[in-house]
């Protein structure tokens, strides 16, 4: 089972960390594998963590997004995409001021995992 976690990067205290964390441990899946973002704050960094304190195979390299040929922000939502796209569970900590208005990458990869799993599990902290 491939776990996406994901967040903003905004959500980055030690209680989000916990909420995550419980959400993970939630799941009770001991073939879990977590893939993320490779952002240095949020979701991303809780993804990591977990990953590491409960030793469960982990990926971020395969998503970070490829700057070597110059900046592009197009990659970002590509990275997003391939999150969705691979992830069969999706653990969210989503920043509460983008919830009304669906804004921000979070978001963006919510709604593009839900168009490619329409039954799977969707968990927003």
């Amino acid at each position: 089972m491939i776990v996406a976690i994901v967040g903003a990067r905004t959500r980055n205290s030690h209680e989000d960390y916990l909420l995550v964390e419980n959400a993970f441990l939630n799941l009770q899946s001991p073939d879990a594998k977590i893939i993320s973002g490779g952002a240095k704050k949020g979701g991303d960094k809780f993804a990591k963590r977990i990953a590491e304190k409960y030793g469960v195979e982990f990926d971020d390299k395969s998503y970070t997004p490829d700057f070597s040929n110059g900046y592009n922000p197009w990659l970002y939502r590509e990275r997003n995409d391939r999150i969705a796209k691979d992830a069969d569970i999706l653990i969210a900590c989503v920043d509460p001021m983008t919830v009304t208005h669906q804004t921000g990458g979070t978001n963006y990869t919510i709604r593009k995992f839900k168009e490619y799993h329409h039954k799977a599990e969707v968990i927003i902290v």
